[in-house]
């Protein structure tokens, strides 16, 4: 995929991601039950021509009843930079995060 900005600056990745329905299939009407499980990776290079790779290195668990990943890691590496690792909990239904660099962690919240 590329996204071309007006003022001619692109962001363009590959991606290769499995969507798995883990919860949820038996109840087709019903969707608030429904969970997914996602793997995968990407490599991309964002709109100042940075190169990065991304790698989810803990299957994404998504629960439809919950606006955010609920649990799972990925590591994106920047270009030359360190790899940072973000970790979306333990499962609970919440807008807490981590981020991890050089041994260093950090909460965040969600957007």
């Amino acid at each position: 995929m590329k996204i071309t900005r007006p003022d001619g600056k692109s962001h363009a990745w590959t991606s290769n991601r499995t969507r798995e329905m883990i919860s949820g299939i038996s109840t087709p009407l019903y969707r608030q039950d429904d969970i997914f499980q996602i793997t995968g990776s990407a490599d991309g290079t964002n709109i100042n021509d940075v190169k990065y790779h991304a790698e989810i290195t803990s299957a994404l668990r998504k629960e439809v009843s919950c606006k955010w990943i609920v649990s799972g890691i990925v590591v994106v590496t920047p270009g030359k930079k360190a790899p940072r690792t973000l970790d979306f909990g333990a499962g609970i239904c919440d807008d807490d995060a981590t981020v991890t660099i050089k041994g260093q962690t950090y909460p965040i919240k969600l957007k």
